[in-house]
């Protein structure tokens, strides 16, 4: 899908027994792990195509995961991620493991950062910094905001322009939404099993109100302030769906965080303006990588 410099291409590797795409840039240097946020046919192709080729083009090699349920990662029951974002944190951790990264520079957005700063701090040997990209979901483990609850998808969520609608709210310019990516989210939305493993992860995600300890382990308030690991912030400007106000909470709360804020771009301001995202976040890879 990428446009811009060093090719991008798509691969598949067995993490813990389930059959992972990713995508992929760059073949030396230190590695990057792209953890990309919660949608209806998201994948790491479609949701990192502008940063891996900068990111390769800048000497690391970038690989960005499907999650499970997403993309077109396996889509078969064993593969349901039952246990909500724990199944997802173990998946990071088979894909780190499979594709022999013993410690990786991190960069997640929306529930993908949450996933960063939850890989970090569980397994701070395996991450060497991190990046949080606009998430709301990271505003509510910090006590911020109510924890999400997150609703089944309707049936014209699953459909081109249900997808397109949701797309939009993301984007500050309506014209920065990439017809590839329009298309290629709503292709995923169309595998068999989808929609089963999609209703899996949200009913897991959704049975933490009953259940005392997910409750706490989806907190990071406790533990954030605290962390040794280098982290960074960057957030649009214009975002919609984690508004700007609550960047600047969580930098008040997280005052060794630094926040980067990109003007004129919403929620997925990677995509949106990748140019001026990437010029943000290179110097801090390189700033923590030996």
């Amino acid at each position: 899908m990428s446009t811009h410099g060093a090719p991008v291409r798509e691969a598949e590797v067995l993490a813990g027994g389930i059959a992972t795409r990713y995508a992929t840039a760059g073949t030396q240097g230190p590695a990057v792990l792209l953890v990309h946020g919660r949608s209806i046919g998201a994948s790491g192709a479609t949701e990192w195509h502008g940063l891996l080729p900068r990111l390769a083009e800048a000497g690391f090699r970038a690989y960005a995961p499907d999650h499970l349920s997403m993309g077109w990662t396996d889509l078969r029951p064993h593969a349901w991620p039952t246990q909500g974002y724990e199944s997802l944190l173990a998946h990071l951790l088979a894909f780190l493991d499979a594709m022999h990264i013993d410690q990786a520079l991190v960069i997640g957005n929306s529930m993908g950062a949450y996933l960063s700063a939850r890989l970090a701090l569980d397994h701070p040997d395996r991450v060497r910094a991190a990046t949080l990209i606009g998430s709301r979901t990271l505003a509510a483990a910090m006590g911020l905001v109510p924890t999400p609850a997150p609703r089944l998808p309707g049936e014209e969520d699953w459909h081109r322009e249900g997808i397109r609608q949701h797309l939009l709210m993301q984007f500050h310019d309506p014209a920065a939404l990439p017809d590839a990516m329009l298309e290629a989210r709503c292709l995923a939305a169309q595998r068999p099993g989808v929609r089963e493993a999609t209703e899996a992860f949200i009913s897991a995600l959704n049975a933490r109100g009953a259940d005392e300890a997910a409750r706490a382990a989806f907190l990071l308030d406790k533990w954030l302030p605290h962390t040794r690991i280098p982290m960074q912030f960057v957030w649009g400007e214009r975002d919609r769906v984690a508004p700007l106000e609550l960047a600047q909470r969580l930098a008040r709360l997280l005052p060794a965080i630094p926040l980067s804020v990109v003007p004129e771009a919403g929620h997925l301001c990677h995509i949106e303006r990748a140019e001026a995202v990437s010029r943000v976040i290179v110097p801090f890879l390189k700033q923590n990588t030996p």
